[in-house]
């Protein structure tokens, strides 16, 4: 986000503040699912392909073949369950989405973090303190690129491993 992002007059940098983080919170839990269906997905072609060269070695009988496939269905049900499901009922922690974003830019120092931590107190907090606070993390958000505070390199680990699978799977073939 550039500073231009920054309403001109009479900045309501809570609503800027909540915005963003509610930006990033919803990158983070797209993230994480689409790893999940990701790591799923390899799964399943690897059972594939080791099946197929199985068979191929030593022919399997239709009791063993079944008895695997209802193994490895269990287990991807339990795994989505695990890894797509629950994460995708569950709410992304604001600390943590602030936390995400000020790792991308040291020079916030924490910034975001403490007027998460001080909103909740603002009745023990002078005004003009907590609109100092406001001030400054809005400002520190603005220098923020929000879309690089979203970590991908475990997506981008788990597509290579799916790739790599494929062409596997294609060769084979």
């Amino acid at each position: 986000m550039c500073s231009s992002d920054l309403p001109s007059r009479q900045p309501d940098y809570p609503a800027y503040l909540t915005r963003q983080l509610t930006e990033v919170r919803a990158r983070i839990k797209t993230v994480d699912l689409a790893t999940g269906l990701a790591v799923a997905a390899v799964g399943v072609v690897a059972y594939t392909l080791v099946m197929i060269m199985a068979d191929q070695l030593a022919v399997l009988t239709t009791a063993t073949r079944l008895g695997l496939l209802l193994a490895v269905v269990g287990v991807v049900v339990a795994y989505l369950l695990w890894a797509v499901v629950r994460p995708g009922v569950r709410r992304v922690n604001l600390m943590y989405a602030a936390r995400e974003i000020e790792r991308t830019d040291p020079s916030t120092k924490n910034s975001i973090i403490n007027w998460l931590q001080l909103r909740s107190r603002s009745e023990e907090i002078p005004e003009t303190i907590l609109k100092a606070i406001e001030r400054r993390a809005a400002s520190d958000l603005a220098k923020v690129e929000v879309g690089d505070a979203v970590q991908l390199h475990h997506l981008v680990r788990v597509s290579y491993v799916l790739a790599a699978v494929v062409v596997l799977f294609c060769i084979y073939s």
